[in-house]
């Protein structure tokens, strides 16, 4: 496998050169600082850009030559990413020593068509396809907050996110969707492909000779800024929190964040990820042991970490009755990891679990695309980087990082008990 970074005046092409698929995968991610009314701007954008194009405006045609293309695969999303918004477009194609010959320029020329002339009239997206995305995306909107998990979430997130991006809904908002309409909403489309950073990742069989002139011939005259970006957000401290809210769902969700002061990037990329494992990443770990086998307080109970903001966060389905004892189990455990009251033999379990992980990433297009962006936008290690770092993590690293998590907001989401 060999990686070249191509830099030019309107993106930068990142190659990843292999033999080990029969598909070509490409991605194109426009990079932006975060805004909350984009979350839900491009997350339409997104969908539109899914199923039309200017060559091919109606759906029924756009999915027949996706089929004449080999079963092409073509989509199209908006995520989050610690301090920037991100817009991704993938390509997925079968390379043409397998079909025929000028099918890897034909699936480019299509993937770079839907991209960058999309359907539109009257300098607005067209009506009908825009009409329709926005009804299935503002329905979706609608009924989120009907799912406990997802309002639980949120609601979360706006207390420890105190204002700041955290605090940002990134499944959208419905007042801001019905708000916009089909101008508005190409007029943000031309600042993203005009604006934004961007960078265009491919895997395959295939040279630079083959692809950076139809790249180039695509965005011709595009300047794009290639100042460096920090994805990475410190977290809004503040005074603890403590909240519980009534609901009319059956179960309870607890909801624990902590943040961990002083975080090196070794300590992002590798002891975090052991502790956050031993303490509640599996059916083995800690919190697992103690609050659901032990005590049986909990339906289901885990952590996650979240390097991007130096913070962890413990979930967990409870009765709302067992709300103080369950608390109070999660704190003795963070207390627990804090004083080191895990074994080698766990310890080096974590560490191969990961090792395994990392292996199993070659065996995928996609996680190799993970891999790279995470490598330019995080400046993560590479693979066997990462496996040799992970190997040296040490029962003292995790117990200092343990030492230094914080409490923050504790947020019950409080059912009531009863099955209807």
């Amino acid at each position: 496998m060999k990686y070249t970074k191509i830099e030019k005046e309107g993106y930068t092409l990142h190659l990843i050169q292999t033999n080990q698929f029969k598909t070509i995968s490409v991605r194109a991610n426009f990079r932006t600082p975060i805004k909350e009314d984009l979350i839900t701007k491009r997350e339409l954008l997104a969908g539109i850009l899914s199923v039309s194009s200017k060559s091919y405006p109606k759906r029924r045609d756009f999915v027949m030559r996706k089929e004449e293309l080999y079963q092409l695969g073509y989509g199209s999303s908006s995520y989050t990413s610690g301090s920037m918004l991100v817009f991704m477009a993938d390509l997925k194609f079968i390379h043409e020593k397998y079909t025929e010959e000028s099918m890897n320029k034909e699936s480019l020329a299509f993937f770079l068509d839907t991209l960058l002339h999309p359907n539109i009239e009257n300098e607005a997206f067209h009506a009908d396809v825009f009409s329709l995305e926005k009804r299935n995306y503002l329905e979706f909107l609608e009924g989120k907050n009907d799912n406990p998990n997802h309002y639980a979430s949120w609601k979360f997130d706006t207390l420890r996110g105190r204002g700041t991006p955290l605090s940002f809904d990134r499944s959208g908002d419905a007042d801001i969707l019905i708000a916009l309409d089909e101008k508005e909403l190409y007029k943000i489309y031309n600042e993203m492909i005009a604006k934004d950073l961007l960078d265009i990742f491919v895997i395959g069989d295939i040279t630079k000779e083959e692809i950076e002139p139809l790249f180039d011939s695509y965005f011709e005259g595009r300047i794009s800024s290639k100042k460096e970006v920090n994805h990475f957000l410190p977290y809004p401290k503040g005074e603890p929190i403590s909240l519980k809210e009534e609901s009319s769902f059956t179960q309870s969700k607890l909801k624990m964040g902590y943040y961990i002061e002083d975080m090196t990037p070794f300590e992002r990329s590798y002891v975090l990820r052991v502790y956050n494992f031993l303490l509640g990443g599996s059916s083995d770990s800690l919190l697992f042991r103690v609050v659901r086998e032990e005590n049986s307080l909990c339906y289901d109970i885990h952590s996650t970490s979240a390097p991007l903001y130096d913070m962890l966060t413990i979930h967990a389905g409870i009765e709302a009755k067992d709300y103080e004892k369950t608390v109070s189990l999660i704190q003795e455990s963070i207390q627990k990891m804090s004083e080191g009251d895990f074994t080698e033999e766990e310890l080096e379990k974590v560490k191969l679990n990961y090792k395994t992980s990392y292996e199993e990433i070659v065996d995928s297009e996609n996680s190799i695309l993970g891999l790279y962006e995470s490598y330019v936008y995080l400046h993560y290690e590479l693979l066997e980087e990462r496996m040799q770092a992970m190997s040296t993590v040490t029962r003292d690293m995790v117990v200092s990082l343990a030492k230094r998590v914080k409490l923050d907001v504790i947020y019950l989401l409080e059912g009531n008990g009863v099955n209807e």
